[in-house]
């Protein structure tokens, strides 16, 4: 049926993503191989923020700065430190904001 199943999250999925349960956020992401969890800032990051980002408590839950939703899933980080969501960004540049 599928390469990847979460029983937790009742997630089935393949593997080519790499895709893992992270028991610290609750909920599947992708990339484990690419991805580490701050307890800091409660969420996961990139491998290449590790070190190198501005960690405050619980920003993992941040709103998108355009949007103003959770940004917890789904977002990106901007060089500064600002989270949205990836669809915010590509929107906001595509309207000459």
């Amino acid at each position: 049926m599928s390469a990847y199943f979460c029983s937790i999250c009742k997630h089935f999925t393949g593997e080519d993503k790499h895709p893992y349960h992270c028991t610290k956020c609750g909920i599947c992401r992708i990339h484990k191989d690419r991805s580490f969890h701050c307890d800091v800032c409660n969420v996961c990051l990139d491998k290449r923020l590790q070190g190198k980002h501005k960690c405050r408590p619980d920003s993992g839950h941040d709103e998108c700065c355009i949007c103003l939703e959770d940004a917890f899933s789904g977002c990106q980080i901007l060089p500064c430190s600002h989270k949205v969501h990836r669809e915010c960004d590509i929107a906001m540049i595509q309207n000459g904001v």
